[in-house]
């Protein structure tokens, strides 16, 4: 055992020889303080970052009028909801919370935390999604070992062992899109309110609903007409004799040129020329084959609003837009763009933290916004 002071409080305290294994192997310093002081300079340091946050906050909240919702014309009001109402009626429908229904050996959950090159995987899964390291697949070492385990380099091979070898090398770019999609759609069906706090009373009425949200809450919770609500991206819901909604899950348009963009596609340099047009084709397969991943899971908002084209032709007669719970994500922006040309009307938008706050800023400023109040959720 290694003794240590420590700086703070100068009390003596002991690394393990595992510890201090671990500590190098991870390239960190040993420890000064002891396990009560490191706890007590965390604790502090978070709460100087939340004094320092919340400053920030109230400064560029005073850009605005801020006031709680005042629900007086339903009939001419649009509420869009987002994942943060669902959050705040204590529905655990957070990615993290999904990430827990996943077992850490699922070969899912594997894939997705190492394909996708993103360090907040599951605080953003949509945008996480957009950042499929494409490089790892179309790798001219792993593109040849599969050609060789399938005997795709024998001249008196199969074309199927050929397409097997190219589809085995890019597997993770069908499995995490239709993997994915089956858990999610099942994930979603567990999901319940565990509270009894009703933040929104004031709800009620004949007004319009824009929901990001899959669950039906916002009808058994405030008694929102189903006739008037679009649930945008799909409904959990399934009704007999109806087919189910589809549930879409997904990124913005373009993520994908970023990551195009870090591949290189430079196959082994064989002696053999009929080796080399083998290793040739098969990356040139693989490309195009790895280009459906994309297809699946890119957010495709224009034709979405399409399919929902008569409920945006109905909000021409909205005079106020409330927006809670939602977190302004670009991946979104079509979706208000829409609403914004559909109605002159004077919007409410909430905010939980100085990210939020952020985020609405730039979305004001995106559509174009005048007349905004805003709200504390």
């Amino acid at each position: 055992m290694k003794e240590i002071i420590c700086k703070d409080c100068g009390k003596s305290f002991s690394i393990s020889p595992d510890e201090e294994k671990f500590y190098i192997s991870k390239g960190l310093q040993i420890p000064k303080r002891c396990k009560e002081c490191r706890k007590n300079r965390n604790e502090e340091e978070k709460r100087i970052k939340t004094e320092r946050d919340e400053k920030e906050l109230q400064g560029l909240v005073a850009q605005f009028t801020q006031k709680p919702i005042e629900f007086t014309n339903p009939d001419k009001s649009l509420v869009i909801i987002g994942n943060g109402f669902d959050i705040m009626h204590g529905v655990k429908s957070s990615y993290w919370e999904f990430q827990k229904t996943i077992g850490k050996n699922n070969t899912l959950r594997w894939e997705i935390e190492t394909y996708l090159d993103t360090g907040d995987l599951w605080s953003n899964l949509e945008d996480s999604l957009g950042r499929l390291n494409y490089s790892m697949f179309l790798n001219p070492h792993v593109i040849d070992m599969w050609l060789d385990n399938f005997g795709a380099y024998d001249p008196d091979c199969q074309a199927a062992d050929f397409f097997a070898a190219v589809e085995t090398a890019i597997g993770p770019t069908f499995n995490i899109p239709r993997e994915l999609n089956s858990r999610f759609k099942k994930w979603l069906k567990t999901l319940k309110v565990e509270s009894d706090d009703r933040p929104f009373s004031m709800l009620h009425g004949e007004y319009k609903v824009l929901s990001f949200n899959y669950t039906e809450f916002i009808e058994t919770l405030y008694g929102a007409k189903r006739e008037n609500i679009c649930y945008i991206h799909g409904c959990r819901r399934t009704e007999k004799g109806k087919r189910p909604d589809e549930i879409i899950l997904g990124h913005k348009p373009g993520m994908e040129e970023e990551q195009w963009d870090k591949v290189e596609l430079k196959p082994f340099k064989f002696k053999n020329p009929y080796k080399r047009y083998i290793m040739e084709a098969a990356m040139e397969t693989a490309a195009r084959e790895a280009a459906w991943y994309d297809e699946s899971t890119t957010k495709k908002c224009g034709d979405i609003i399409k399919n929902h084209k008569d409920f945006f032709d109905g909000l021409s007669s909205i005079e106020e837009v409330f927006v809670i719970g939602h977190s302004l994500s670009e991946v979104d922006y079509p979706y208000f763009e829409e609403v914004r040309s559909r109605c002159d009307a004077k919007w409410h938008i909430g905010y939980h933290s100085l990210d939020d706050m952020k985020r609405l800023i730039a979305l004001v400023g995106y559509l174009g916004l005048k007349d905004v109040t805003v709200f504390r959720t």
